[in-house]
């Protein structure tokens, strides 16, 4: 099943600075929804595995209420980590065990499941046609520790811009 639930996310709303149009973010994400589901049936029930999602070109928006960019280019990169990875499970014919399954942090015996990495996830592309940076993930080396206080050093100063 999908590790990502669509109809919880939320965005920050921006108006004094540039955002993405609301309604085509919107709109992308009842995609993402369908898309995911699909996946779910494709990897639990065998059910046909359903085209990739396009990549997104929203329009920016300034002086009007639009969808904070960065915020909606992380999620779009987890959505396309998440969509690399049930179709993988849905391409080799993957179901989950009947058995129950337990938290490996929580029983440290518990064997661990193996997931096929090796298929990257395409990256959303940037309105001015670039990547975005795949998202961090849990346990990573120094070096994405340094990204990660890097990213952080830079939402703070825009925010500090914002302010002024």
């Amino acid at each position: 099943m999908a590790n990502i639930d669509v109809d919880k996310v939320r965005f920050s709303p921006v108006r004094l600075r540039e955002g993405y149009d609301i309604s085509e973010v919107d709109d992308h994400l009842d995609l993402v929804k369908q898309t995911l589901d699909a996946l779910d049936r494709a990897v639990l029930e065998g059910a046909p595995v359903p085209g990739s999602l396009p990549a997104p070109r929203f329009r920016p928006v300034r002086l009007r209420e639009g969808y904070d960019m960065g915020e909606v280019d992380a999620f779009l990169a987890e959505v396309a980590t998440e969509e690399a990875r049930l179709r993988g499970r849905a391409g080799r014919g993957i179901t989950p065990s009947t058995t129950p399954q337990t938290d490996p942090v929580v029983d440290p015996s518990a064997p661990a499941e193996v997931v096929d990495v090796s298929a990257p996830a395409q990256p959303y592309a940037a309105p001015d046609g670039s990547a975005y940076p795949e998202v961090i993930r849990k346990g990573s080396s120094g070096a994405g520790l340094a990204i990660v206080a890097a990213l952080i050093a830079v939402a703070l100063v825009i925010a500090v811009v914002a302010l002024l």
